[in-house]
């Protein structure tokens, strides 16, 4: 394979066909592939997740859709993992090149990470989710949702793909834990999770530009 540069653009012509995904699953580096429409941005999904066996994110198109919320979340956790994934792929679409995104400082400084044993205050942790964009509801089924039931609050972060059972022994977290969606059944013991907004109004002008730049990621 020929060497790459550590950050920019590359430029593939002729007829590539699923050619694209293959190279990307070669590479070994954070990348960007530009999509101009959902059903090009579901094959390219398809193919990358096929080739490197790793998921890969899709920013959506900034359109006046009903699910426009959970669009958001997938924006914010495809930023996230833009920052925080060695191993990161992503498909970003032609059409927000030019849009504002939010500001990777202002990402981090709204972020909170909970360990096992830390001492949070109940009260604290359900005002962060409320003023971060998390939806109240009876039970965590979906993205941007938290619930609470006595000393348990559960979550749906944007940063992981099933959501998060937080029990408390007082002050203290007594322990992480993902669960099922659907059965609500626990599974699967967390040492700390990382927690992002659902949506953030603050965006001060940042483009993705200013993204890869800072992040040197492989754009194509």
């Amino acid at each position: 394979m020929q060497h790459l540069p550590k950050k920019g653009f590359i430029y593939i012509t002729g007829k590539i066909n699923s050619f694209i995904s293959f190279f990307i699953s070669k590479t070994n580096r954070k990348s960007i592939i530009f999509y101009e429409s959902d059903d090009e941005a579901l094959l390219l999904k398809e193919e990358i997740e096929f080739f490197t066996g790793n998921e890969c994110h899709v920013f959506p198109i900034f359109a006046d859709r009903i699910f426009e919320k959970e669009d958001e979340t997938k924006r914010i956790s495809f930023l996230h993992r833009l920052i925080n994934d060695e191993d990161f792929k992503g498909l970003f679409p032609y059409s927000a090149l030019a849009s504002t995104l939010t500001e990777k400082q202002i990402l981090k400084e709204k972020s909170l990470t909970l360990c096992f044993g830390d001492t949070v205050l109940q009260e604290d942790l359900i005002d962060y989710l409320d003023k971060n964009g998390y939806e109240l509801a009876s039970l965590v089924r979906q993205v941007g949702e938290f619930a609470k039931r006595g000393s348990i609050i559960d979550v749906f972060p944007t940063t992981t793909l099933q959501p998060v059972r937080i029990e408390f022994l007082g002050d203290q977290i007594f322990s992480l834990r993902f669960f099922d969606s659907l059965t609500q059944r626990s599974k699967g013991e967390l040492e700390k999770i990382e927690l992002t907004p659902a949506k953030i109004k603050q965006k001060q002008g940042a483009t993705l530009i200013d993204w890869y730049l800072s992040t040197g990621v492989l754009v194509l």
